[in-house]
Formats: C-alpha cells, structure tokens, sequence
C-alpha cells in the first residue's frame, strides 16, 4: 500500500498500458528485493496494506505478467508468512492475533487481507491448505460487531473480501458455509446504513 510493493503494482499496471517501456523491468527489480526481505524474515503487521499478504499480492501479479511461476512459488511463501499470525478464534472465525491479545479480521490489517490474496492464489494453484481456512476465513468477515464503516480497518472491507469468497465456498461440501456467507453481506449492507452519518456541510 505505501511501500515498494504497491509501487510494483502500478509499474506492472503501467507496462500493460504502455509496453516495452520498461516498467516491467523496474517492477521485477522491485519483487527481487521483496523476496530478498521475505528470506530475511522481515516482520510485517499482517494484513494487505502493510503486511506479507500485499506483497503477496505484488508477486501474483509479476507472476501473471511474466509468466514465471517463480513469483506464483513466493507468493504462496509470501502469504503464509501472514497465515502463521493467523488464529482459530471460535466463532469468530479465523483472525489475525495481535500482541496485546485482540483478535482482528480487518483489510488493511487482519485476516480480510489475508483472505482475498489466498483467494487470487487459488486461481493459479490448487493448494490445499489455503483452501481449507476460506471458510474461517468467511465466518470472520461475517461478524456484525464491527467498530468502523471504512474500507481499510471497518465494516466495508469485509464485506468486499466476503462477497470476493462466495464463489470459491460454493465449492465447498457443506452448503451453510455459502448460505451463512450471503447472510453476513445482507447483515452487512444493513448495519452500514447506520454507520453513515452527516457532516454540518451534509456529505456522508
């Protein structure tokens, strides 16, 4: 989001506009480094703003720019460095543990981020395990409580992950995983109507 590997995005974004330009070339020069400081073990607030999972992200897309499935290869590496955060939080789904002991499933920083890169991973490679946490994943996404109506760090954003899953959990052997999905986006549509409210110049 504020790092080298959003600047890697719009490169790629760039090259596709505007090809043989070299974007590209500063773009993979841009992943080396991210997967230099992925074997480095840098540590990262997980979530897609900030964390392994926006890197992720980056590397999926050299991967679907070049077509090496190199960059596939780190960012299912990437990603899992933001799985291992990753709890089992009860009925609250899967969720990103912070230190002071909350359990958080935002976008920017929680396990929604997390969520929508393992989905765009599993549409270039069946993999097993990323497969298997969609549904805690949903459940997280799911929840009323949610103190913010942005997209980042509230309401919003989980339900733009959740609506992203819903096709992948058709997949899924016990249909109330999808059902109790498409309650959460109903669920959420409702509360973010009373989330907005007016300023004195009367924007939302």
């Amino acid at each position: 989001w504020g790092g080298i590997a959003g600047d890697g995005l719009v490169l790629l974004d760039l090259d596709r506009r505007f090809p043989h330009s070299g974007f590209a070339d500063r773009a993979i020069g841009y992943a080396e480094t991210c997967r230099k400081a992925l074997r480095e073990g840098r540590a990262l607030p997980a979530g897609y703003f900030h964390g392994w999972s926006g890197v992720a992200q980056f590397l999926l897309e050299c991967h679907r720019h070049t077509g090496d499935k190199l960059w596939l290869g780190e960012a299912v590496t990437a990603l899992g460095r933001d799985l291992d955060a990753c709890v089992e939080h009860g009925r609250s789904g899967t969720r990103v543990a912070l230190p002071d002991g909350r359990r958080i499933a935002y976008l920017g920083r929680g396990s929604s981020g997390v969520a929508v890169v393992a989905d765009e991973i599993l549409e270039h490679a069946d993999v097993p395990a990323l497969r298997a946490l969609l549904p805690g994943f949903a459940v997280a996404c799911s929840r009323a409580i949610v103190a913010y109506p942005g997209l980042g760090t509230g309401r919003a954003g989980t339900m733009a992950v959740l609506g992203r899953l819903i096709p992948r959990l058709s997949e899924h052997e016990d249909d109330r995983v999808r059902l109790s999905a498409l309650s959460g986006i109903r669920r959420h549509r409702e509360m973010l109507a009373h989330q907005l409210v007016l300023s004195p110049g009367g924007h939302l």
